[in-house]
């Protein structure tokens, strides 16, 4: 049975850290949001509106 080293240890205690306090929170975030038709279309429209504005404020500079 080979040892492993403190990295090693380390480097697995890192995974476990981001898929418990990350990963899971924002699957958890992505099922919430998948669960209710009208909270996807509210922020589907709401990330287009932001888009829009955002590309005319571009054009706007782009265009001086």
């Amino acid at each position: 049975m080979s040892k492993r080293t403190w990295r090693q240890i380390e480097d697995s205690r890192d995974r476990r850290l981001w898929i418990t306090q990350v990963g899971l929170p924002v699957a958890g975030g992505i099922l919430f949001w998948m669960s209710d038709e009208e909270r996807r279309e509210w922020t589907i429209k709401r990330f287009s509106e932001a888009k829009n504005t955002f590309v005319g404020k571009i054009k706007t500079l782009v265009n001086r």
